[in-house]
């Protein structure tokens, strides 16, 4: 999860190179080699970084339900995952922040 955070290209959407698919394959690359797995692709990379995101998100949606829910701190839902805070740190710092449309009809001619 280290390495994904000091990769700031794949998932910071401010990084100026986030936009350039042939940066974030390099950091991919750089990645799956740093990590020295045998025959562990970009691909399958990719696809761990997508998993642990969703993984992540998941269990933030327990912890806000659980914190709702009027349950005592010791009671709060906490995940047991190591990487847990990493990627959450992450996440946070690339939430992207949409402005909002109205979506009343205007009748003025």
């Amino acid at each position: 999860m280290e390495l994904y955070k000091e990769h700031e290209c794949l998932w910071n959407m401010n990084s100026t190179l986030y936009r350039r698919k042939d940066a974030r394959q390099s950091e991919l690359e750089e990645i799956v080699r740093k990590m020295g797995l045998e025959n562990f692709t970009t691909e399958e990379a990719k696809q761990k970084i997508k998993s642990l995101r969703a993984t992540c998100q998941q269990e933030s949606h327990k912890i806000d339900k659980s914190l709702r829910s009027g349950a005592g701190l010791e009671d709060v839902c906490k995940p047991s995952m190591k990487w847990f805070t990493v990627m959450t740190e992450v996440m946070k710092s690339c939430v992207l922040k949409r402005g909002t449309v109205s979506s009343e009809v205007s009748t003025s001619f």
